[in-house]
């Protein structure tokens, strides 16, 4: 495994966690896709993996139970 990349299930997402230039990115997309929908995580770049991970999963958090990416109106 790339240790600068991580790929993880939470909650009906798919969270990617990726190290670049020593700065952690984080993104989200629908579990159920394989490819495309990937949404950055607002807030980033972040210096440690353990809160671009956190951040991710606040993003899941905050979406509609229906799985929508959309945000809230």
């Amino acid at each position: 495994m790339d240790s600068g990349r991580l790929t993880y299930q939470y909650r009906g997402y798919t969270i990617t966690t990726l190290l670049d230039d020593g700065m952690w990115w984080a993104s989200v997309r629908l579990a159920g896709k394989d490819t495309g929908g990937d949404q950055p995580v607002l807030g980033g770049p972040w210096g440690l993996r353990l809160h671009a991970q956190h951040a991710a999963q606040f993003f899941c958090d905050s979406r509609p139970a229906s799985g929508a990416t959309s945000a809230p109106r």
